[in-house]
């Protein structure tokens, strides 16, 4: 074993400056003499991923030992603690890397290294992912200044990490932003005395409980995690329980959200759990925001990644919106009944059992719709809403705010002249829009206000909900754009028993 990946001069130096001071003076050859001669028996960091404190707290039987005066740490780890996968710091989690890297775990099977000898070694540079708190690939995406330093091999993403990159409170890429601690005490006291190894150890402490932490895949969370307690967040912001978690947030805790949140990047999936607040809770995907607003409590989800999908299928409690992007957003409803806002894109919004409003607005104040065609499934007549911004569309029947004028049946002579701002064609089916539109043009020829209509599409087997910005009274075709699909409505005969005129509301 060579003690050279266990011992790093220019980190010991730059960590201690009264060594520093004596190897400067002569009194020590180097800061490795000063190590070996004192500084193992003083419990000093003698590598910027070992953390002699950190080794002692979560390794209660190697702490009970030296206490008795039968080791010392750094000497358990070099002879046993390597060997046996323990983490010597928050910065490497030898467990973890050993799961994540195979032919370490095959290697180490044998005996030829340990995990930490060979990320010292060969990992760092190779940028392998030593942290469920810290990937290199991710730490490079956020910070793309130091990229040519890591990519021309002067620096690692790892080393620069520890040795720069705590203390500058960098964005790590991964959901953990560490300007998210500039109010913590226990964090920047750290840094403030050059302890940047106690300062992640912090943030490994408080990741699992930030909203916006992408949790490695397959990682478990240990059974030792504890309530970060004392966490001061920056004003307005709070913390969340891990999904699945069994902790509890303090009582009268002004900082936890009573929400769980759990995000998959690979599938771009917000999953919320918990109960949200009794003030309204909203998850807003919007390139300027991507947050929860729970309550008086902002739950930032994050950047360097977009999300498109929030699933709250599991929450009970009602008094939940969920607002997509211009993406395809999948929007779930909780349980006990949420609003769904797709947004731009061609969206899929997904009810649940409690009380759902469907919005649709574009956001343009035109007369045409530009928005996303989107895929409702789940809605219940006479209990959720279907709920469209007129203003957005230039203005419904007579443009005000009241639906005042539905209209549910088939095309034909009782709809001649008459400015419907819904329109149920339930009397046959149509290939498309336009040949809906056609329908409605042949009979309504007054005065061409805007109007939605919901009519069966033969061709797929399913209803449609589309806007003309004249109801066809023009005579004009190609006008009509379709909003929304239900593909739970199946046939003519189901679309006639589908809705009610109190299901639609405008905005």
């Amino acid at each position: 074993m060579d003690l050279n990946y266990f011992f790093n001069e220019a980190y010991y130096l730059r960590r201690y400056s009264d060594v520093r001071d004596g190897v400067n003076k002569g009194v020590f050859t180097s800061g490795l003499q000063h190590y070996l001669e004192y500084g193992v028996r003083e419990d000093r960091d003698p590598h910027p991923f070992i953390d002699v404190s950190y080794y002692l707290d979560n390794n209660s039987d190697i702490a009970a030992s030296v206490a008795a005066g039968r080791t010392l740490p750094f000497h358990h780890f070099l002879v046993k603690g390597a060997a046996e996968a323990r983490a010597p710091s928050a910065f490497f989690d030898s467990a973890f890397y050993l799961l994540y890297n195979t032919d370490v775990r095959v290697a180490a099977f044998r005996g030829e290294t340990t995990a930490f000898e060979h990320f010292s070694k060969n990992g760092r540079g190779e940028g392998r992912v030593g942290s469920p708190f810290f990937d290199p690939i991710a730490y490079l995406n956020a910070n793309p200044d130091i990229r040519t330093a890591v990519n021309s091999g002067i620096i690692s993403a790892h080393d620069h990490f520890v040795n720069f990159g705590v203390a500058e409170y960098r964005n790590l890429g991964n959901g953990i932003d560490l300007a998210f601690f500039r109010q913590d005490t226990t964090f920047t006291t750290a840094i403030n005395v050059g302890n940047f190894g106690a300062a992640f150890d912090r943030v490994s402490d408080v990741a699992p409980f930030m909203a916006s932490w992408q949790k490695p895949k397959d990682y478990v969370l240990p059974s030792t995690l504890a309530v970060p307690e004392t966490f001061t967040p920056p004003a307005g912001q709070g913390l969340v329980l891990p999904a699945g978690s069994t902790l509890k947030a303090p009582s009268k805790s002004t900082v936890f959200s009573t929400l769980t949140v759990s995000l998959d990047a690979a599938s771009s999936t917000v999953t919320l759990g918990g109960t949200p607040s009794k003030d309204g809770t909203v998850v807003d995907l919007s390139a300027t925001t991507q947050a929860i607003t729970d309550g008086t409590l902002t739950l930032s989800l994050g950047t360097g990644a977009t999300w498109a999908n929030v699933s709250a299928a599991a929450m009970k409690d009602g008094g939940l919106t969920l607002v997509g992007n211009g993406s395809a957003n999948t929007l779930t409803a909780s349980i006990g009944g949420s609003t769904l806002n797709g947004g731009g894109g061609d969206d899929v919004l997904k009810g649940g059992a409690g009380v759902d409003t469907f919005i649709f607005a574009d956001g343009t104040k035109d007369a045409a719709w530009t928005g996303g065609a989107d895929t409702i499934t789940g809605f219940t007549k006479g209990s959720d809403k279907l709920s469209i911004t007129q203003a957005d569309l230039g203005g419904l029947g007579n443009g005000d705010t009241v639906v005042d004028n539905v209209y549910i049946g088939a095309v034909g002579a009782a709809t001649a002249g008459t400015d419907y701002e819904v329109m149920i064609l339930t009397g046959a089916g149509y290939a498309d829009a336009d040949a809906a539109e056609d329908a409605i043009a042949a009979q309504i020829t007054s005065n061409g206000k805007g109007g939605t209509f919901i009519f069966y599409d033969s061709d797929d087997r399913v209803a449609r909900m589309a806007f003309d910005p004249d109801m066809g009274a023009d005579g004009a075709t190609g006008t009509a754009r379709v909003m929304a699909t239900f593909t739970e409505i199946t046939s003519v005969a189901s679309l006639a028993t589908a809705f009610g005129a109190s299901d639609f509301v405008f905005a």
